[in-house]
């Protein structure tokens, strides 16, 4: 009996410790997730967002006063969204302010790229949007639009690519860039490529607002049951305010590239970081950085082999080898010395009694700011979640792959692991899928886990940051670091809340 309440009372002391811990900031009205974030002297601001059919709109703004008042949140709400008008969320951006979006819709016969300024002090949200640009529509031409935002949130562009209908042939592009008065310009974009096939792999906007786009360009094989790009060409384009246009090309004779992400480093270099594969059908077998400078006279290409220590991986509990796995391109860092990092993630499905996706360790590549690799390593994580997604980040709301946030010059990596690992055993894998009974994600053993990388390569030992069953509510997202801790989204299988965990990074 003596043995019961002395448990009992440590488990009260834990879980007492845990709320002491943990403290909401703001209980949501809402679903979605955050899709923009950025922070002034007196306020955090997070945009949430919900997917439809794989695009975006907004739900609704949340306001973080820093001097610790209550937080507010402000909803959407859009007269006529749901007639004939659907509204996707392409980017957002700030001015000193308001917070500002760019969507693109269709009406009947045009297709139409607008922006709504909300300002920061507002108590409601006020939907006037203000179209900007317009095409006619084709029924046998396709839309296909993204959006960016430039390092200092200030600026965002928006790519539109005219494809027809069922091939990737392109007919037309446009480049629009937006600063604090609206549109800032427009031009149409002529892709004069031999290959008539493109494929974008991204794009990044400078803090001048001029807009890069990093594509892939090529003609679609089929050699039996294999698919071949020929003449796979990699392109850097640049567009500016008065309509100057710079391009350079460079062939891509080490493989088929498959993943990537544009950055543009402090010191103007462009640098593309990712994956490539010998096919579009194979798995990756190494990693690529090509860099040029802004005048765009040369692409400087540096290819990183995946070593042994790669293919010794095997999952945990799928027992599948590291030659199952694809490899993403989840992030692309600097750091204050230009030394750059390449941050990725393995996945692959498993058929056990459900489909399953599991994902394998963060990999890490370091480079120097030329993009010459220089060193190799991994980060231990064995995850499983019931699902497929052709994507690490598309199953990020379902605790899967990792978030990376830079601060104070590190690299913090936050990801979901197994609270055994952290217990004296290694090498636990996490396993997630939908509660039979009840709402929410099943998190029994699941912790929240944290490790740095500096830029002299060194990955700190990953350490448990919070313990789920402990607090009764799983981390959805990491939004802040920040002196005193670290701000989040949470849920407790019931609503979701924004709240800050007591923490010295």
């Amino acid at each position: 009996m003596r043995k019961t309440i002395l448990l009992l009372g440590v488990l009260f002391a834990t879980t007492a410790f845990a709320q002491e811990q943990l403290s909401d900031l703001i209980v949501r009205k809402y679903i979605g997730f955050p899709s923009f974030r950025t922070e002034d002297e007196v306020n955090r601001y997070i945009w949430f967002t919900r997917s439809f059919y794989g695009e975006f709109y907004d739900v609704g703004l949340s306001i973080l006063p820093k001097s610790g008042g209550a937080g507010r949140e402000i909803l959407v709400k859009r007269p006529g969204q749901a007639k004939n008008q659907f509204f996707c969320l392409l980017a957002c951006y700030e001015d000193n302010q308001s917070v500002i979006s760019i969507y693109d819709y269709y009406t009947d016969d045009t297709y139409n790229i607008c922006y709504n300024a909300l300002p920061k002090d507002a108590e409601k949200y006020v939907w006037s949007p203000t179209t900007v640009f317009s095409v006619p529509i084709d029924k046998r031409i396709t839309f296909e639009s993204v959006g960016v935002t430039s390092p200092d949130k200030r600026k965002a562009g928006v790519v539109i690519f005219q494809m027809q209908f069922n091939t990737s042939n392109l007919q037309s592009a446009h480049m629009l860039s937006f600063d604090e008065n609206g549109l800032k310009w427009e031009h149409p974009i002529d892709f004069d490529f031999e290959n008539k096939t493109l494929k974008l792999l991204d794009i990044a906007i400078d803090d001048n607002a001029d807009i890069y786009t990093a594509l892939i360009s090529f003609n679609p094989k089929e050699e039996g049951d294999r698919e071949i790009y020929e003449n796979e060409t990699l392109h850097f384009y640049q567009c500016g305010q008065y309509g100057e246009q710079n391009t350079v090309e460079e062939p891509v004779e080490f493989g088929h590239i498959s993943s990537s992400k544009l950055l543009i480093t402090k010191d103007n270099r462009l640098a593309l970081g990712g994956y490539y594969a010998t096919a579009p059908d194979e798995k990756e077998t190494g990693c690529y950085i090509a860099t040029s400078l802004p005048s765009l006279n040369r692409i400087h290409l540096n290819l990183q082999e995946f070593p042994a220590s790669y293919y010794a991986y095997q999952h945990s509990a799928t027992k599948q080898s590291a030659k199952d796995f694809n490899a993403y391109t989840i992030d692309f860092l600097e750091f204050s010395d230009s030394s750059l990092v390449l941050l990725g993630e393995m996945q692959t499905l498993h058929r056990g009694i459900e489909l399953q996706t599991a994902g394998g360790p963060i990999l890490v590549h370091f480079a120097d700011k030329t993009g010459e690799f220089n060193d190799f390593k991994t980060i231990n994580k064995n995850q499983c979640v019931v699902g497929h997604s052709s994507s690490p980040t598309g199953l990020r709301s379902r605790m899967f792959s990792y978030y990376a946030m830079m601060y104070q010059d590190k690299i913090h990596l936050f990801f979901h692991d197994n609270c055994q690992n952290y217990n004296g055993e290694t090498d636990k894998h996490t396993f997630i899928s939908e509660r039979v009974f009840g709402v929410g994600l099943d998190y029994d053993n699941v912790c929240a886990a944290h490790c740095t990388i500096n830029s002299k390569h060194d990955i700190s030992r990953p350490e448990m940051l919070m313990n789920y069953q402990e607090h009764k509510c799983y981390m959805i997202e990491p939004l802040f670091i920040t002196p005193e801790g670290l701000i989040l989204c949470r849920s407790d299988k019931v609503s979701n809340r924004i709240a800050k965990l007591k923490h010295t990074f």
